[in-house]
């Protein structure tokens, strides 16, 4: 949390220089303390009284976005993505910095991950350079390595989920098992439909439980090893989860990482991939083949904001389960190019 000597005014005329406490408003912008209130903070390093206060309770504490930043991903076929605290300044500032520099930018928003960094950008194929004009934009990155202990104990963290959900699938498969055969001895076909969606929903609603469970494993306190920067703890937390969980869908390119970082709602993607994992064969209920791309299917999801997400699934060559990626509308060109 920093102060600074500030200039405090009324109605544009000085009143006096304090040392005041700095904040973010709600909104992002920079703020000083006095009177008990949060004010914004103008050029010249002054408040005006007659500005609309604040209670700092509202606020954030202040943090120097040059301090935090880091970038993960990248490879190919698969996009990286930058993530910084800062306001809104602070990500137009970067986003003008990487697009005269060539960057090929996606997209940029709120990180909705839960991991460290107000805002992301996404970049398409970045090159080795990338970490140079973060540098140029953000200044050095000072996050701190975190200790052995903590690499430890994310480890088995993640092992403890991975036995957890492994159970929670056992159980499942084995609820759903008895439910397929009372359903084949006794119920009409329209009945045995409706069990499959019940069983379905469970599955999409244990699916949301786990991925409360998760966001447990990814909280700030337990930070990265230095020498594995790209880790996003909480895609690693769905990988482990979607691999015990939903054992026939295959991720591609960057899914886990859009599902991560870029949606505010994943109950509807949970929903759509439990009732893709227990499809066998032919056109998944409530999706239409994708134009141009041969055996390939597509469906749209409600992201939270707004009902643009899109996933494209396969069978895969041994019929044995689905290749899928999730992504948003706005990526569908460069994603259409992935999947021929």
């Amino acid at each position: 949390m920093g102060s600074l000597s500030i200039e405090v005014c009324k109605d544009g005329s000085a009143v006096t220089r304090i040392s005041a406490e700095l904040l973010r408003l709600p909104d992002g912008r920079p703020a000083a303390k006095w009177g008990g209130l949060a004010f914004p903070l103008h050029d010249g390093q002054r408040i005006d009284l007659a500005d609309a206060g604040t209670v700092p309770a509202l606020c954030r504490p202040w943090v120097d976005p040059a301090t935090f930043w880091r970038f993960e991903g990248g490879g190919a076929n698969v996009d990286g993505y930058v993530f910084f605290d800062g306001d809104d300044t602070d990500r137009v500032r970067v986003l003008q910095i990487l697009v005269a520099a060539g960057a090929d930018v996606v997209r940029s928003g709120p990180n909705l991950s839960g991991t460290t960094g107000d805002w992301f950008i996404r970049v398409a194929d970045p090159g080795t350079g990338i970490v140079d004009l973060l540098n140029e934009a953000l200044g050095p990155n000072a996050t701190a390595s975190s200790s052995s202990d903590a690499s430890s104990i994310r480890e088995r963290l993640l092992t403890e989920a991975l036995e957890a959900t492994e159970a929670a699938r056992q159980s499942l498969s084995k609820k759903l098992a008895e439910s397929s055969t009372l359903a084949t001895a006794s119920i009409a076909e329209a009945a045995a439909s409706a069990t499959e969606r019940q069983n379905v929903v469970a599955m999409a609603s244990r699916l949301a439980e786990l991925e409360a469970d998760a966001r447990k494993f990814s909280e700030r306190p337990i930070t990265p090893r230095r020498q594995d920067p790209a880790t996003n703890r909480l895609e690693h937390a769905f990988a482990v989860i979607a691999a015990a969980t939903l054992p026939r869908i295959a991720f591609l390119a960057g899914s886990l990482a859009f599902i991560a970082v870029e949606l505010s709602d994943r109950s509807a993607i949970w929903q759509l991939l439990a009732a893709l994992d227990r499809q066998d064969r032919g056109q998944p209920t409530g999706w239409k083949r994708l134009g141009g791309h041969a055996g390939w299917w597509e469906r749209h999801f409600p992201t939270g904001q707004d009902d643009q997400g899109r996933v494209y699934g396969k069978l895969s060559a041994d019929r044995r389960g689905w290749e899928v990626l999730v992504s948003h509308k706005q990526d569908q060109a460069s994603d259409l190019r992935r999947l021929s």
